[in-house]
């Protein structure tokens, strides 16, 4: 099956960050807050960089749909994104989903902290010129239900297909129980050291990737074995940088990667016996999340 993008858009305010985390949560797909990845253009003008924002979006989600992962995505969606998208996004499975206060809710302290003039300001604006009303997608009123009832009904929209797919119970046992961001986890300041490479090949028997239309039922030694019957993933991991270090936390009483699970794995391709790592300390948790 294809894999499929969930793109919530809607005012400051609306809900979509907390709505998207728990959704992807609980589909076990990727979240990404485009938001985020504004940091990456220099001097950020919101007047006139919004589609420098959406290019950087449409590229990480592209990536991630080319892994054979779900993505649910945050930020708003202008008409011309809207349009957009089809075009250029690696999946006919794509849904817009708005969330939509009433104004005076949007304008309220439903976030737990008081609104600033300009966000204030910004979100009559957004409401003004129909961010909240687009012509395109599903429209979600959530004034007056919980976070967990937005969350099922945008379940009710998406695909039973999707919804049904899980992690795989391995994952969650060896896997780390909060979501992160991997930009978040390069810009920490930690020193680079050698690591033996059998420290981590253990990391090759679980199903960390997907096979094209699967969700996380592809393990990295089956691809090291047979790279003639997964030739996409073969290539993604051969083309790996493995100048960059490779990104791990001591987690469950061994160290799990956080970043650079193919440069592993084409290192140990390579025969190399030592890997340089960089070794995230737990308290660095705060700093790394989504």
């Amino acid at each position: 099956m294809t894999n499929t993008l969930i793109f919530i858009s809607g005012s400051i305010n609306s809900g979509k960050t907390t709505t998207s985390k728990l959704l992807a949560q609980k589909l076990g797909a990727v979240f990404i807050n485009v938001d985020d990845l504004n940091d990456q253009i220099p001097n950020f003008n919101l007047a006139t960089d919004l589609d420098k924002s959406m290019d950087l979006a449409i590229a990480e989600i592209n990536k991630y749909l080319a892994e054979g992962k779900d993505v649910v995505a945050n930020y708003v969606v202008r008409e011309r994104d809207w349009q957009r998208l089809p075009k250029e996004i690696k999946t006919p499975n794509i849904y817009v989903i708005t969330l939509a206060p009433r104004l005076e809710v949007a304008q309220s302290k439903r976030g737990g902290r008081p609104l600033s003039d300009w966000e204030m300001a910004r979100i009559k604006y957004h409401y003004d010129t129909g961010v909240a009303s687009p012509s395109f997608g599903h429209i979600i009123d959530n004034s007056d239900i919980t976070l967990e009832e937005t969350v099922d009904k945008i379940l009710e929209i998406i695909p039973v297909e999707v919804k049904k797919r899980k992690l795989p119970s391995i994952i969650k046992e060896v896997g780390f129980d909060f979501s992160w961001n991997e930009r978040n986890v390069w810009a920490l300041d930690v020193p680079v050291e050698n690591m033996s490479i059998d420290e981590l090949t253990w990391h090759f028997d679980i199903p960390f990737w997907s096979k094209p239309g699967g969700f996380y039922d592809l393990c990295p030694k089956d691809v090291i074995a047979h790279p003639e019957h997964y030739p996409e993933e073969y290539e993604r991991t051969m083309n790996a940088d493995t100048i960059h270090p490779i990104d791990v936390m001591f987690w469950k009483e061994r160290y799990v990667i956080l970043d650079g699970l193919h440069r592993l794995v084409k290192q140990a391709i390579e025969g190399k016996k030592t890997v340089k790592v960089r070794k995230i300390p737990q308290d660095k948790i705060p700093e790394i999340l989504h």
